[in-house]
């Protein structure tokens, strides 16, 4: 290094996936769009202050409960609706049924909600099951909710990976489709090429 910088060099081991039943595992999940579900949007900042409240849930439980409300604000006195629409993620960890810490992000904006249509309730399953229909529960004044419980250790372990980098992030995307996945988009930055980029992680939920 002439300037009196370092350099270095890291060897990243790569292996050439030649079995098509072992690449089709790494096949980014597809879900219909008739399936419930309820996305909502956290800025960067939510994202950053998200990693260091999943560091400490990990000592008092191996899964955390993500819950996503969909809340009408604003609505007619005569109960006619019509008020406006926010959106509120929780995050929730027990510990020997005694112990709960609850961590929960309000006035976030809701991206959409999807409910599984009649049309759809018969549609067959990859396993050949016909899928009933699960919308979105109910809770009260009418939000919806959605909820899914996932594994603490892969949620803060992919919270790090994208905190913890040089990567500039815009915001992302939590997307929980109950007893199915918990989906994160995370928005990069792209000044380059002025298109958009992002990084998606999938978690299994524990049913």
């Amino acid at each position: 290094s002439g300037d009196g910088g370092m350099h270095g060099l890291q060897d990243v081991p790569l292996r050439i996936v030649q079995d098509m039943e072992e690449l089709y595992q790494y096949t980014e999940p597809l879900y219909a769009e008739h399936i419930a579900s309820l996305s909502v949007v956290l800025p960067h900042g939510d994202i950053r202050g998200m990693r260091n409240v999943i560091e400490r849930m990990k000592s008092f439980s191996d899964y955390v409960l993500l819950t996503a409300r969909d809340v009408a604000v604003g609505a007619r006195s005569d109960g006619g609706g019509g008020g406006e629409r926010t959106a509120m993620l929780q995050l929730q960890v027990e510990k020997d049924n005694l112990v709960t810490i609850t961590t929960t992000y309000t006035k976030l904006e809701r991206v959409h909600v999807a409910e599984p249509t009649q049309q759809h309730a018969g549609e067959p399953t990859p396993t050949g099951a016909p899928a009933a229909p699960q919308p979105l529960a109910a809770g009260t004044a009418g939000e919806q909710v959605a909820e899914a419980k996932v594994e603490i250790k892969k949620l803060s372990k992919c919270l790090q990976s994208v905190v913890s980098s040089d990567i500039k992030i815009h915001g992302g995307i939590f997307c929980i489709i109950p007893e199915r996945a918990v989906v994160l988009k995370i928005f990069l930055p792209s000044p380059e090429t002025g298109q958009e980029s992002h990084i998606v992680f999938f978690f299994p939920v524990l049913l």
